[in-house]
């Protein structure tokens, strides 16, 4: 799953504007109606007045009075009772008119603007959600590879432990010139005590080896029984079973 986006507030409300276009364009076109339509009005108040003005004249001159056009007093009058207040009246319905579509278009940005608030929390909670998700899956992921750690280490003391408790053997296998050689590097000695044998096998096998060997195998059994430990160091100076510190 992608991160989640959260957009600007201008950038929703771009978004949002095919949605709302048609309403704006509704009110354009009203308000663009409106000076001609009250322009025509004036004219038609325009054209009363002239009209009134001719009536007046028409009755004034049915009295008998003649003075050319219509008296100052007559002419102010009718401006003062019918025209000026036509224009006013036009004016401040213009006005209104006017002022009601300002009212809503405000109506509409406000609720474009709200829905594109709205969205943007929606947004950023999505947001919230997903790095918390993140955050969780990464927790799981560290303590998983921290037990995965903690067993493998558990598992190699394991088997050091094991390997501690079993004991280490070795072979040995005569070479050409007629002593042994041992695994591991060890001598012949440790060699057969690995295998749990005694000193009795170590003399069994050198009285199969070289000279040197059969000739101090030959010395021990002679005086094992008189002298034991001269017999036994007698072995370890006189052979090579014993040359990296091997003992019984």
């Amino acid at each position: 799953m992608a991160e989640p986006v959260v957009q600007s507030v201008e950038q929703i409300i771009s978004d949002l504007n095919p949605a709302y276009q048609g309403s704006i364009d509704v009110i354009g076109q009203r308000r663009a109606q409106i000076p001609t339509m009250f322009e025509a009005q004036r004219q038609a108040l325009g054209a009363e007045k002239v009209q009134g003005f001719n009536q007046i004249n028409n009755q004034m001159t049915g009295r008998g009075i003649s003075f050319g056009g219509i008296t100052a007093d007559e002419q102010a009058n009718y401006l003062s009772t019918k025209y000026l207040p036509g224009l006013t009246s036009l004016a401040t319905q213009e006005n209104e008119q006017n002022l009601a579509l300002d009212d809503a278009l405000a109506k509409i940005n406000q609720d474009r603007r709200l829905r594109a608030m709205d969205t943007r929390q929606s947004q950023q909670k999505s947001l919230e959600a997903y790095l918390s998700e993140q955050r969780q899956m990464e927790w799981e992921r560290q303590k998983f590879s921290a037990q995965q750690a903690l067993e493998r280490s558990k598992l190699a003391a394991d088997n050091a432990r094991q390997a501690a408790a079993t004991p280490v053997t070795y072979t040995w296998a005569k070479n050409g010139a007629g002593g042994y050689n041992t695994t591991g590097g060890v001598d012949l000695a440790t060699a057969v005590k690995s295998q749990g044998g005694g000193i009795s096998n170590l003399v069994s096998l050198l009285s199969a080896g070289s000279a040197s060997d059969r000739k101090a195998a030959q010395y021990y059994m002679d005086n094992v029984g008189k002298n034991p430990v001269a017999a036994y160091n007698y072995l370890v100076k006189n052979t090579g079973a014993f040359y990296k510190g091997g003992g019984f």
